[in-house]
């Protein structure tokens, strides 16, 4: 039987009625921040530690949030060699006139300063899935064997 569950936010304590090994008071988890200890835990459980390699293609996902971050990240890892091409991929949101290929490929002009040639756009994609499918057929026909997703 599942222990981990609280009544209306209140801590209580688990008695006779609910048959757990150990009973123990259980504070509801939305009325509190996981302690540093807790995220350590997940941390070790969940997040992978890859070091990056070199690749043949750079898939910079279109997004509203953390732009300037995301393509000074991609600018560092083109002028540090880790590729060659990108795809920059992202249609038009609700609140834009331009798409968020437009938006990543004008910010503060570094991605003007790879070479132009080796960005390629994609500009209809409206979520993750079609961002990767609407760039398929520039990934198959170029027969890039290594690629870095930024998202």
């Amino acid at each position: 039987m599942k222990c981990d569950f609280a009544k209306s936010g209140r801590s209580r304590q688990l008695g006779a009625a609910f048959p757990c090994q150990g009973a123990r008071d259980v504070e509801h988890r939305s009325n509190r921040l996981p302690t540093a200890a807790e995220i350590a835990e997940i941390n070790a459980t969940h997040l992978i530690d890859t070091p990056l390699k070199p690749a043949d293609l750079l898939f910079l996902f279109g997004t509203r949030e953390d732009v300037a971050e995301r393509v000074e990240e991609a600018f560092r890892l083109w002028r540090e060699g880790f590729f060659r091409w990108a795809i920059v991929s992202g249609g038009v949101t609700p609140g834009s006139d331009v798409s968020e290929c437009e938006i990543i490929n004008g910010c503060d002009g570094r991605a003007r300063r790879c070479r132009r040639e080796n960005i390629l756009e994609e500009h209809r994609a409206m979520n993750t899935g079609e961002n990767v499918i609407f760039s398929l057929p520039d990934h198959r026909r170029r027969a890039w064997a290594r690629t870095i997703s930024a998202a």
